[in-house]
């Protein structure tokens, strides 16, 4: 185990073998409060590849090198002490590698980036930036992008490393201090704990798939085939350990399943005369395509039923949501709040077109104190009001209750 102190460098210890991790995880069992960060390299690789983990307590400094030390759970341990405060800047990348790869979720979580979020509404501020505003405190970012797998780390590459952990304690402490005086510390922290949550790092499919519009407006046989397609391509990149996108781009997809359906229906065969970049796909997807059943053509369709359809095919529904969308928005700015820290705009456009308003993050916690029942009322009755305007003044008419909400320009 490797200490390294002088007075140009910050004291830490360097964790090589099991042995070193087990000692130094004992150490820091007790200790009220850990700052944690990671360098890893996500870089056409499904799964990132961990390359340190960086630790700061009140009294000791560690960096465990991942190379050489596989065996981690003695470090887990520790993100699941619910005793131990973890103090994160922007941690939900981190943590999404600890719950891919050994199903662990954190307790006990603070995080500055969020936490700040509540202050000033910056949308994801940097350290850099925070250390700077907050603490006037300046590091260097220089090493961010350097050879993290590379051995020996150089002094910079540890200096850059521990900058990222040893001031997280004293800027989350400020940040409470401020969110103390405004009165949102509790709102933080219910936002920092979406972290503890699996759902936090789950894709959503019915969500990846609302941002492809083409996806509501094919058939419900093809839509299934899409889901299997989805499905081969997500698996083949996890085992190979290779992005999604270099097994077969979701952006190619829509072309070669008109083209292999355009072939499937004219002579039931894989013809030689499609294009290279598509018959190396077709002996796969003809393959899928004889699995589908009516069950996956039924599940295919009530996926579809959820995706909102575009502004052409329904002006009228996407009118009601850019007036709704511009109510939240007017009501976050009157609160000093952004909109997209309460929801994103396709997130708002789902819930508005399945009408799930009441059932969604929007009508829990934090979200449902700052929004109030009247805005949530009006949200969640979106789809059944009319509008009408006299005098200069508009009428939001909620056609379920008969009920006027007036709003004067």
């Amino acid at each position: 185990m490797m200490q390294f102190e002088n007075q140009h460098e910050v004291p830490y210890t360097l964790i090589e073998t099991q042995e070193q991790l087990e000692q130094g995880m004992m150490n820091i069992s007790t200790a009220p409060w850990v700052a944690i960060d990671t360098e890893f390299i996500p870089e056409k690789r499904y799964h990132p590849l961990l390359c340190i983990i960086q630790i700061a307590t009140p009294d000791e400094n560690y960096i465990i090198d991942c190379k050489y030390v596989h065996d981690l759970r003695p470090f887990l341990s520790i993100l699941q002490d619910e005793n131990v405060v973890k103090i994160t800047h922007a941690g939900k990348n981190d943590y999404e590698i600890f719950y891919e790869e050994y199903g662990i979720l954190p307790k006990n979580v603070l995080d500055t980036q969020i936490a700040h979020s509540f202050i000033e509404g910056i949308p994801k501020p940097s350290l850099e930036f925070l250390l700077s505003h907050i603490l006037d405190i300046d590091i260097s970012k220089e090493e961010q992008n350097s050879d993290w797998w590379e051995r020996p780390l150089t002094t910079e590459q540890t200096r850059y490393a521990l900058s990222d952990v040893i001031y997280l304690h004293q800027l989350i402490e400020e940040i409470l201090k401020r969110l103390h005086g405004i009165h949102r510390t509790e709102w933080a922290i219910q936002e920092c704990q979406r972290l503890e949550d699996s759902v936090y790092y789950s894709k959503d499919e019915v969500l990846c798939f609302q941002k492809h519009k083409w996806v509501s407006y094919i058939d419900a046989e093809k839509f299934a085939l899409l889901r299997k397609i989805i499905e081969w391509r997500e698996e083949k990149a996890k085992q190979s350990n290779m992005p999604p996108d270099i097994v077969i781009k979701f952006s190619d997809i829509r072309e070669i399943l008109t083209s292999f359906f355009d072939h499937i229906e004219s002579n039931n065969s894989v013809s030689n005369t499609i294009p290279d970049k598509h018959r190396k796909h077709h002996a796969r997807f003809y393959q899928l395509y004889t699995t589908i059943t009516n069950d996956d053509i039924e599940n295919a369709t009530k996926i579809q039923d959820q995706l909102p359809p575009n502004e052409q095919k329904d002006p009228k529904f996407h009118w009601k949501y850019g007036l709704t969308k511009l109510l939240v928005k007017y009501f976050c700015l009157q609160v000093n709040f952004r909109f997209d820290m309460v929801c994103t705009s396709s997130e708002l456009l789902m819930h508005l077109w399945n009408q799930t308003i009441g059932q969604s993050i929007l009508n829990r916690g934090w979200r449902k104190d700052l929004l109030g029942g009247s805005l949530l009322h009006l949200l969640g009755e979106s789809r059944d009001f009319q509008v009408a305007h006299d005098d200069n003044v508009i009428s939001l008419i909620l056609m379920k209750h008969s009920l006027d909400q007036h709003i004067s320009p």
